[in-house]
């Protein structure tokens, strides 16, 4: 039997560094040269952009400015 997942709180500073690593991959992806590796690097920093917007609005950490 296992136990219960304890859920831990998320941190904004966690959030933010999530951010920072995906606008730093966006400027990474434009150093490889091979398309499919572009491409493939392009989906991670859509995925991971996605992700810390989600949860930044879901707890309003107020990271990515919205637009009204």
């Amino acid at each position: 039997m296992s136990l219960p997942a304890v859920s831990t709180p998320i941190a904004r500073a966690d959030v933010a560094n999530l951010a920072h690593l995906a606008t730093a991959l966006e400027y990474l992806k434009n150093k490889f040269t091979d398309p499919m590796w572009r491409a493939a690097l392009r989906r991670a920093v859509i995925e991971m952009h996605g992700v810390a917007t989600e949860i930044d609005a879901e707890h309003g950490f107020g990271i990515y400015q919205r637009e009204d």
